[in-house]
């Protein structure tokens, strides 16, 4: 329903949370990801992995966190 939309506040504080829990999960999952993986084949972690598994925690910690904050849109 058009009542229930989100005051433009509202929207731009979920936009935030959305980008610092997009952020910080898929920095921690493709950083630890790369750490172990050269610390195990001591050889480079390729760049085009680190931004998938970046991109792929991250959008699964941010449908995660639309499903806690808004759970009718998720």
């Amino acid at each position: 329903m058009a009542g229930d939309a989100p005051s433009i506040g509202q929207a731009i504080w979920h936009w935030i949370i959305y980008v610092i829990v997009f952020c910080v999960a898929g920095g921690l999952a493709a950083g630890v990801t790369a750490l172990l993986y050269e610390l195990v084949t001591q050889e480079p972690y390729a760049r085009e992995l680190y931004a998938v598994i970046f991109g792929v925690a991250g959008y699964i910690a941010y449908r995660r966190a639309l499903t806690v904050i808004d759970p009718e849109r998720a």
